[in-house]
């Protein structure tokens, strides 16, 4: 039997083959990949080329990755005409995902109606759901040309509908907004990119009312970083109250009208029968982020405060550590608060104890009564003081902050602290499942590179079918397309969503959460030890002088920062030095003090006595023969040094700051060794970390 192969006569990765008994000499043909007959362009879209095609939309790879892909693998490269394929795909993805979404939908319909006490099979009335919403682009710095919309259910966590808005279509010519010969125009947003999220919550409100479902969006957890809440909150009806009070001004916040519709429409767990607004409920997450934001505004300001001391600075400043300790106990008071089956007021109102208690207890009050006074009371109490144990000196921690930030910090504390805020918090709703999705869909179309509509279609409801179903929606799709799925390609998804199921387990766990906050831990604190035994090793612009100094931490902090009069801080300050050290004269005649030192020959070095300024650098050729090693590198120098050109003069001390050449630093940090406690935290706590840690991995 002789296999051969027809080079000429190849559609993409199909070959033409020829078998030929050796015997009898019959020819047989047949190919490594098969089509539909009943279709014209059967040679084009066998299956083998499909199926490469498919697998570029769900790993992100353009048809010029494909086709090097196959230079490497040595095969034919992929067909150069891709429009059928993406076609074919997109129709196959729209059959699947329009399937899910009426399924999803229809699932959270009959929830609802269990919940209202209705029969499932009741078709007339209408259901109020809440669900996530948050828009996404194909490209970073808000100057995007495609963005997307999708909503989650936040009862079953299902993807309900999408949109997407796109200002370029490949099939068409544009002319001030017209189109000419194009039957499929993907062209349907026209305004800036930031104003694309706003237009898709826009459109999907908008097909609640005609998708039959019977489901209004009541609900809408968001991120309240676009206006989008704002266009859809009256789409389904409100009352007159709602339209005379949603922009109401100062003055008529204070009538008893506006309090009355204020506590019924956001207080009450009973909402007005006659009134469909849509409630905006704020994540947890995003709030707890405008807190941070917010502390790191005021540590910005200037100057010093009413104990002598700035803003920023070590223990009792306002540093990183005590910006993220805040940060992370004012989301606990709203997350511990708004479990529970309490109403709304009183939910706010522990909210808004619990997050006074943390700027209270974290600010070193003199007075413990009122240091501790919005703690919570009893023996579980997480606060020592309420416990009965006392509180003492010892007991404050480095990121508790002075007595005088309480007053810079109350304001704050207060305006993240407002009903209207914390009422949108109640819930303990998080936007994680939207920021799930978006993740999922830019894995398939990455923001770093350019798709057009159809790709970005694909990959958006690609991104969906797999949020539904996992890995194994992409048999789905595969029977859309007439590919037969096999037993590998089953194999691989069941272990794919059995792994990720696993994992997702394993991740939510208290013990898992410890164990890489603690890896976290110890890696920074090794990293920093690196670095101190290595010094500056990388800074912008610190390496390009021709002396090539190896500048320490302080040197290139100095050698950078520059005066107004565009000298640096090193040659100020040596200026200044040389000014002080300058002799006075006496009167002319008398010649000059008899305290000037006398200059010792060249290449001993200062003179006697002499201190070099703070921050003085010298040069590689003064430096020549001065500072050069007898003994092996690693080993220290002696102060002393007789014969010339061995170092400093007797009694001459080594400033702050000052550096030595290149050459005679070579393997010093070669072969210094790790100092036992480099910074803080001993190094058998670092080492019992990673043990703990590598064990856990490795079961």
């Amino acid at each position: 039997m002789h296999l051969s192969d027809d080079l000429n006569t190849t559609w993409g990765l199909c070959s033409s083959m020829f078998a030929e008994c050796s015997k009898c000499g019959l020819r047989t043909f047949f190919r490594t990949g098969y089509g539909d007959p009943s279709k014209a362009d059967t040679r084009q879209s066998t299956d083998v080329n499909r199926r490469l095609f498919y697998a570029a939309c769900e790993t992100g790879i353009s048809r010029e990755g494909l086709a090097t892909l196959c230079e490497i693998m040595n095969m034919p490269p992929p067909p150069a005409h891709a429009d059928p394929h993406y076609d074919a795909i997109l129709s196959a993805h729209k059959r699947v995902i329009d399937r899910l979404c009426m399924e999803a939908r229809a699932k959270v319909r009959e929830l609802k109606l269990k919940e209202m006490g209705l029969p499932t099979n009741d078709d007339e009335t209408f259901v109020d759901a809440g669900i996530h919403f948050d828009g996404t682009w194909s490209k970073r710095g808000f100057t995007a040309i495609h963005g997307i919309g999708f909503i989650i259910s936040v009862d079953t966590g299902e993807v309900l509908d999408y949109y997407i808005c796109s200002k370029y279509c490949s099939k068409c010519k544009y002319d001030e907004g017209k189109q000419d010969g194009c039957s499929d125009c993907r062209k349907n947003f026209c305004g800036s990119s930031p104003a694309m999220e706003r237009e898709c919550a826009k459109a999907i409100w908008e097909s609640s009312l005609t998708n039959g479902s019977k489901i209004r969006y009541t609900s809408m957890v968001t991120d309240g970083d676009s206006k989008a809440y704002s266009d859809v909150w009256d789409i389904y009806g409100v009352c007159p109250e709602c339209n005379e009070f949603e922009k109401a001004t100062p003055d008529q916040m204070q009538g008893k009208r506006y309090n009355n519709w204020y506590k019924s429409h956001f207080e009450s767990d009973q909402k007005p029968k006659n009134c469909h607004r849509v409630y905006k409920v704020d994540c947890i997450g995003h709030i707890c982020k405008r807190m941070g934001t917010a502390l790191r505004d005021i540590q910005k300001t200037k100057g010093k405060l009413s104990d002598g001391g700035y803003i920023k600075g070590k223990s009792g400043r306002l540093t990183k550590t005590a910006i993220k300790h805040l940060q992370d106990r004012y989301a606990n008071a709203i997350r511990s608060n708004s479990q529970g089956t309490s109403i709304a007021d009183e939910k706010v109102k522990k909210m808004q104890t619990a997050i006074l208690a943390v700027l209270y207890h974290s600010t070193k009050i003199t007075d413990q009564k009122l240091r501790h006074k919005y703690c919570p009371d009893g023996s579980n109490s997480w606060c020592k003081y309420k416990r009965g144990e006392g509180w003492t000196k010892e007991d404050d921690k480095p990121h508790h902050l002075d007595p005088v930030f309480l007053d810079i910090l109350l304001p704050t504390f207060q305006r993240l602290g407002i009903p209207s805020l914390l009422l949108r918090c109640i819930s303990g709703s998080c936007n994680n499942p939207s920021e799930s999705i978006n993740s999922i869909n830019w894995a398939r179309n990455p923001k770093h590179k350019w798709a057009g509509p159809i790709r970005i279609e694909i990959g958006a409801i690609s991104s969906m079918i797999s949020f539904n179903k996992g890995a194994a929606g992409r048999i789905l799709v595969m029977n859309e397309l007439g590919l037969a799925g096999g037993f590998f390609s089953s194999q691989h998804v069941t272990k794919l969503d059995k792994r990720r199921i696993y994992h997702a387990k394993l991740k939510v766990k208290r013990t898992a959460k410890r164990y890489q906050a603690k890896l976290a831990k110890a890696k920074a604190i090794l990293e920093k030890a690196r670095i101190r035994r290595e010094g500056t090793s990388y800074g912008a612009g610190l390496f390009n002088d021709a002396s090539c100094h190896v500048p320490s931490r302080r040197g290139a902090k100095n050698a950078v920062r520059t005066t107004r009069k565009g000298k640096t801080k090193n040659q100020k300050r040596q200026g200044q030095a040389q000014t002080k050290t300058k002799p006075k004269q006496k009167r002319h005649g008398q010649g000059q003090v008899k305290t000037k030192p006398k200059q010792k020959r060249q290449g001993q070095g200062q003179v006697k006595g002499h201190t070099q300024s703070k921050g003085q650098q010298n040069n590689t050729e003064d430096m020549e023969g001065s500072f050069q090693l007898d003994k092996p590198p690693g080993e220290p120098v002696k102060q002393k040094q007789k014969h010339e050109g061995q170092g400093q003069v007797k009694g001459q001390s080594r400033p702050k700051g000052h550096q030595t050449s290149t050459e005679d630093m070579e393997g010093s940090f070669q072969q210094e060794k790790l100092p036992k406690n480099p910074v803080k935290g001993p190094r058998k706590h670092i080492q019992k970390c990673l043990q703990i840690l590598t064990r856990t991995r490795k079961k």
